[in-house]
């Protein structure tokens, strides 16, 4: 075994995650943060020789192309010639030139999952036919230009695209409306067919790093009344949707209809998906919003890296480079143009490649060529300082609280009497159903206070009865109600003081009840009709303003408020007769020193005026020192920016952010700012309301270094004994003096140990040069000078108090039977999991493969029987908010029955599986994309398989089955079509024989060893884990290993097989090794691992 040192992962090769974002993910987000990253380095462009930047020589095709596509790891471009029935693979570095011929004609082309798929016709597109219409799919193998397989498909396909799952998806291009058709690309069968008709000659392309389908008509039909000769492009509407695949059924998501001028071919995503190009000019966001306005082009091509772009024109042969400039005070996104080039001749399709564009071109002779047009290398995009995110709705809200502890916004929705509680982390959406109409609420002890009405707020009328529901807050059950003899038109909670502001009535007194006794025990003076109010955060205050849009300028007050007694009210100054009007929305500052009105008026503590804003706003949220303001405008998308910077109530805008909608709520929380809008283009987008999220960074030059988040924190599980903890700072940090760092225990006494300091980027680690004590508490006192900037100077505060506990050694995972062990071991892991790898838990076999799936997924592995979901299971997947089941293995050990219940819960099946197990292990390896390596494992036994498994996920190497004596075709044309340099063997010949080893393609390497113990330590001897986490499984059955693989496959854990049958001469071993192995995870019960085997190996 290897010892400390090259077995645990450096610090230096940690990935620097997002503590924020980890702290979503719970054990398994800071695990991957901590143990299993590459060294943080660019990845190197494209091997190239020192005139890689030179003009190549043109390259002179002897066809016309119908379509290109760039490879994306070669230099190598695919085109289509239909005339010859051929596709062409250019390289363009070498010019050579290599041909694949089909019998059908070769059209459109797309690349996925490392391979090349083309259409194929056996007719011309026809406009109307009643003969039945059909084609094929053909694919290829890149890296030797031949077929791999090739799928009969029930439609003339146009349009092609497929996703990381193996969906095809295929636009119709004869008849002028026929519906889409999916085909899977392992079973090569249809598994869905669209109930909306399509318009022929549709494109369909894919949003990068999402399951959603974009489709664009491209208007060379002309509709149903028009003379197809006659008709004229510009008098055409094109239609844009989104379409996802829900449980074999396709699914519209938003639809959109453009004037032919404003939407022109070619369409294409920005890499990130955030942006949607077309040849018109017009850049649209994902939602279809305008965004802004280029020169129209032939093609687009990207940089990925930088986010630069560049454009062919349609006219003549120019090449206009774009880039997003965020280099501005504001940090915001400015496109702007950059550099010209020039083509020899006009663009067709553009491509850009390791600082390279290719081109595809037509010259003035009407030939078609190849050229390769060098660009600078530009540097990498820094992110701007505003990223966003959102959470569709499908309500409108009323009123948006945000729980000041939990990432949790609570709305009320007084058109359907609801009232919802949203986790913006989880993304979780509860909601309760009440009997009358809510408005507005309050949040006090754990509790939401929300006013109800049992009629609307009419004026001037006798008072109608309303009520205040009172309801726990973590899980919206309701707790309590207060009945009121009026209608409320908002409340105020402090401590025990419940406020209500009445509604009707043109002189209504606010009164003031006990929480305890739910009885007055005051009243305050009358206002004039109903008052939206807020608690004054540092004074004894209650402020009101009033909502009745018949009084101009709207009423002001404030209230004192001291034991639950109501002072006078104190009217803001100048009613009358101001010159200054006032709006119902305000929002008071932190510091409680100033309250903004929604006109943009701005008033001091006691409503005197003191500035003026240029917009109107529906509401504001501001930072912790009060200086930056964010204020959502009340007539347009955009969040005004404005800072005070003088002390004297000055504020200048100094930017604004788009949003999605109308905002009308918004708050900042943990360098997130929120915002909730409503959709006032619902022709646009279906939902009516977003929670929308900008991430803000700090601002390097407001010269202060802080603290944003640490790990682990009071609220995360207990820690390894070993790990170090993490301060993440708003800007760049450096090293300075460890020597103050103090480390004391539970009883206040100071731990002698040795810190020391390691900063990557905005990250500070603290280390200690000596392992904790297990299950204990600990705080640590960390001074500023610990953490500096680039200036040396130390961070703010002067001191960082963190509190943090320390995990039991043994840790038994275990249930009632082996599918709710899977359960436990999951919920150990996944606080939230989109997927979820469900396996068989009665036979091995297709289930050996499954560890780098779960990995590449992000999934835990429940285990089912064959023919039923055991409730335990199914209980998991609805804590778990799973959205997709990857099923591995055939319908003989996870039946349709499961997969049919699954769909019935609303939840997304793809199903992995072959002919046998063998087959199956090559169809997880394919959907784990290209690698160069594999192992090979016995399909006829299980041990092994589990030696390797965690290893196996954390590198994302396949793990395939063979039999004893000869490696199955499947598995031999999978090393052959994916070019596999190297695979290791694991077992003995004993279960994999010598031939198998000696007639690879490739070379081998065989871990052994002289039974499945041995094998495991061979394993644990080659390769590297890290043992701060190491897992302990029977290893004479396989269900418990199996599940523990995904958690320990996620951190780079290994996987421990023990047994009675384990020789004294392991244990020895693992005895001598215990000191690495900080943490132990006991898989299963007393029955499988009991406490005596795991003391005798461990010497507990």
């Amino acid at each position: 075994m290897k010892d400390k040192g090259e077995v645990v992962l450096t610090i230096k090769n940690w990935l620097c995650f997002s503590i924020y974002q980890l702290k979503k993910c719970g054990r398994i987000g800071f695990a991957i943060f901590l143990a299993f990253s590459l060294a943080i380095s660019a990845i190197p462009a494209m091997a190239s020789d020192s005139n890689a930047n030179s003009t190549k020589p043109s390259i002179l095709l002897d066809f016309t192309p119908s379509d290109a596509i760039m490879d994306p790891t070669q230099p190598v471009i695919y085109l289509t010639d239909g005339t010859h029935n051929r596709v062409v693979a250019v390289n363009y570095w070498n010019g050579t030139q290599t041909t694949l011929s089909f019998s059908l004609k070769p059209e459109h082309l797309t690349f996925a999952n490392g391979e090349l798929y083309v259409t194929l016709l056996r007719s011309g597109h026809l406009w109307s036919t009643d003969t039945p219409m059909t084609g094929a799919v053909a694919i290829v193998n890149p890296q030797t230009l031949s077929l791999t397989d090739q799928i009969e498909i029930q439609t003339d396909p146009y349009s092609i695209a497929v996703n990381k799952e193996g969906f095809i998806y295929i636009t119709p291009g004869s008849n002028q409306w026929s519906p889409m058709l999916v085909y899977y690309r392992y079973g090569k069968e249809q598994i869905s067919k669209s109930s909306e008709m399509f318009e022929a000659w549709s494109l369909a392309m894919l949003q990068p790093g999402t399951d959603k389908l974009y489709t664009t008509s491209t208007a060379s039909f002309p509709p149903d009344t028009v003379n197809p000769k006659t008709y004229h492009p510009e008098d055409m509407i094109k239609t844009l949707g989104v379409y996802r695949l829900v449980s074999n059924q396709i699914q519209q998501e938003q639809n959109y209809l453009a004037v032919d001028d404003h939407i022109s071919t070619p369409m294409r995503f920005s890499p990130d998906g955030q942006f949607l190009f077309n040849g018109s000019g017009e850049v649209l966001d994902q939602y279809f919003h305008y965004v802004t306005f280029i020169s129209p082009f032939s093609d687009i091509a990207f940089d990925p890296v930088s986010r630069d772009f560049y454009t062919s024109s349609k006219t003549d042969n120019a090449i206009q480079e774009y880039t997003f400039n965020n280099q501005n005070s504001e940090g915001l996104d400015r496109l702007q143009p950059l550099e010209s080039y020039q083509s020899s001749g006009q663009v067709a399709y553009l491509f850009y490649q390791a600082s390279q564009l290719i081109a595809v071109s037509k010259n003035s002779v009407g030939e078609f060529l190849v050229e390769t047009i060098p660009v600078p290398a530009r540097k990498a995009y820094t992110s701007n300082s505003y990223q966003k995110q959102i959470i569709p709705l499908n309500f409108i809200p009323t009123q948006t609280i945000l729980d000041p502890k939990n990432p949790v916004l609570f709305m009320t929705d007084a058109a359907n009497n609801k009232v919802y509680a949203v986790n913006y982390l989880s993304q979780e959406i509860k909601s309760v159903q009440l009997d009358f109409s809510p408005e507005r609420m309050a949040y006090e002890n754990g509790e939401l206070y929300v006013t109800l009405r049992k009629a609307g707020n009419i004026q001037y009328l006798p008072e109608v009865p309303g009520s205040i529901q009172i309801l726990k807050a973590d899980t919206l059950h309701p707790v309590d109600r207060i009945d009121l003899e009026f209608a409320p038109s908002d409340l105020v909670v402090k401590g025990d003081n419940l406020i209500v502001i009445p509604t009707t009535n043109s002189n209504a007194r606010i009164r003031c009840y006990s929480l305890q006794t739910k009885q007055i025990i005051s009243t305050g003076s009358g206002i004039l009709g109903s008052n939206f109010a807020q608690l004054g955060p540092t004074l004894p205050r209650v402020y009101t303003v009033s909502t009745d849009p018949n009084i101009t300028p709207h009423d002001m007050h404030y209230f004192s408020l001291e034991n639950g007694k109501l002072g006078d009210p104190k009217t803001w100054p100048n009613l009358f007769y101001s010159k200054h009007d006032t709006d119902k929305n305000f929002r008071i500052s932190p510091d409680g020193k100033l309250v903004f009105n929604g006109s943009g008026e701005v008033f001091d503590q006691d409503l005197n005026h003191v500035a003026s804003l240029d917009h109107t706003f529906n509401d504001f949220s501001f930072s912790p020192d009060s200086k930056r303001i964010y204020a959502a405008d009340h007539e347009g998308p955009l969040l005004h920016i404005y800072e005070e910077k003088d002390g004297h109530n000055v504020f200048t805008e100094i930017g604004a952010l788009t949003t999605l909608g109308q905002p009308e709520a918004t708050f900042l929380r943990d360098d997130q700012l929120i915002a909730v809008s409503t959709n006032e283009h619902r022709e646009v987008m279906t939902n009516p309301s977003w929670i929308e999220f900008f991430f803000l960074q700090h601002d390097p030059n407001d010269g202060v270094l802080s603290v944003r988040n640490v790990f682990p924190d009071e609220g995360s599980k207990a820690s390894s004994i070993n790990l170090p903890l993490v301060l993440s700072f708003s800007d760049q940090v450096f090293i300075g003096d460890p020597k103050n760092i103090l480390l004391k225990d539970a009883n206040g006494q100071i731990v002698k140990t040795i810190s020391s300091l390691e900063a990557i980027n905005n990250l500070l680690l603290v280390k200690f040069d000596q392992d904790l004590q297990y299950d204990s508490s600990y705080t640590v006192t960390i001074p500023r000078s610990a953490g500096v900037d680039s200036n040396g100077q130390g961070f703010s505060p002067l001191a960082y108090l963190l509190n943090f506990k320390t995990g039991q050694e043994f840790n038994r995972l275990s249930g009632q039977d082996r599918y709710d062990t899977a359960v436990k071991i999951s919920q150990e892991g996944w606080q939230k999991a989109n997927n979820v790898v469900l396996a068989t838990g009665n036979n091995f076999p297709d289930a050996l493969s499954a560890a780098p799936l779960a990995r590449k997924m992000d999934a835990p592995i429940l285990l089912t029987t064959p023919n039923q979901l055991p409730a335990q299971i199914e209980g998991e997947l609805d804590r778990l908010h799973v959205q997709r089941v990857f099923i591995v293995g055939g319908y003989a050990v996870v039946s349709s029955a499961i997969e049919e219940k699954l769909h019935a819960k609303g939840i997304e099946t793809v199903r992995l599986s072959g002919i046998d197990c063998y087959a199956t292990s090559v169809a997880i390896a394919n959907y784990l994309g290209p690698v160069s390596q594999i192992f090979i494992v016995s399909g006829d036994s299980f041990p092994d398989a589990l030696s390797i498994a965690s290893y196996a996920a954390q590198k994302q190497i396949p793990i395939l089955l063979t039999t004893h004596d000869s490696l199955p075709a499947v598995v031999k044309d999978y090393m052959t079509h994916n070019r596999i340099t190297k695979t290791y063997i694991i077992g003995g010949e004993a279960v994999i024989s010598a031939d198998i080893g000696n007639n690879l393609i490739c070379p081998s390497e065989r871990i052994a060893g002289r039974d499945r113990y041995e094998t495991n330590l061979a394993v644990f001897q080659k390769f590297v884990f890290d043992y701060s986490e190491t897992f302990v499984a029977t290893g004479e059955s396989f269900p418990d290993a199996l599940a523990g693989s995904a958690l320990a496959g996620a951190n780079g854990n290994p996987i421990l097989l023990v047994s009675s049958n384990t020789s004294q001469k392991i244990i020895d071993i693992l005895r001598e090794n215990k000191g690495i192995m900080k943490m132990k995870y006991i898989l299963g019960g007393e029955a499988v691992v009991p406490k005596s085997l795991v003391t005798k190996v461990f010497g507990q």
